[in-house]
């Protein structure tokens, strides 16, 4: 990917990690993987891969948030929010 194009998504997602980027893949590749019907397992794996993006995104989002709302409200997203990716996956 051009670097242009790499910094419009990364800020966009708020990921500055290109590891992460690329771990974006993961995310529909779970889906396709449970509706397929693969291996268990090989699911497990892939799900729990596609994870970690999401978690960093989600916690790039509520640090924002909480920057304008102030501390104690921001707390109350972080905690909240920040196990959003791990409710998920756990169903």
């Amino acid at each position: 990917m051009e670097n242009s194009t790499r910094s419009k998504i990364s800020s966009l997602l708020g990921i500055d990690n290109p590891l992460l980027l690329w771990m974006l893949w993961f995310v529909p590749l779970s889906f396709l993987a449970k509706g397929r019907g693969f291996d268990p397992l090989l699911v497990f794996l892939v799900s729990g891969l596609a994870i970690v993006p999401l978690a960093a995104m989600i916690a790039h989002a509520t640090e924002n948030i909480a920057v304008s709302v102030g501390p104690a409200l921001g707390g109350l997203l972080n905690a909240t929010f920040g196990n959003a990716t791990d409710n998920n996956y756990s169903q």
